[in-house]
């Protein structure tokens, strides 16, 4: 979700910023017409920015599952929490999951990460409950 809002959004932001640099407008109200596709073409920018920021964070993070077992990148150390850990989740302001262990640590899952919905089906399987 987040290379193709990423991908998208630096498309429509290069096609836009082509018409306003080289091919303009001819009618009455070109002035206004040029206004609005610059406006787009910076929002464009920052939802392409907005998501590349949310591409590298995930990458930073490096969430790994294996088995039983969440290792992530956190503070410059490695995080593990067997499943047998968990406490609670909850859903965020930010939409993200919030998945806190018995030791207070709380681990987001984006809920539009790569295999994030896999992830979510095999916690639940393993606590034996819905997490959704």
């Amino acid at each position: 979700m987040h290379w193709f809002g990423f991908l998208g959004s630096w498309a429509f932001a290069a096609l836009i910023s082509w018409v306003w640099l080289f091919v303009g407008s001819a009618r009455r109200d070109a002035e206004f017409q040029m206004n609005v596709a610059l406006v787009l073409a910076i929002c464009f920018c920052a939802c392409a920015t907005w998501s590349g920021f949310r591409i590298a964070a995930l990458r930073r993070m490096g969430l790994r599952w294996r088995g039983a077992a969440i290792s992530s990148r956190a503070g410059g150390g490695e995080l593990r929490q067997e499943f047998g850990n968990f406490e609670a989740i909850r859903r965020g302001l930010d939409g993200a999951f919030q998945i806190r262990f018995k030791d207070h640590s709380l681990l987001k899952l984006d809920p539009y990460a790569r295999n994030a919905s896999d992830f979510l089906a095999r916690f639940s399987e393993e606590l034996g409950s819905d997490v959704y």
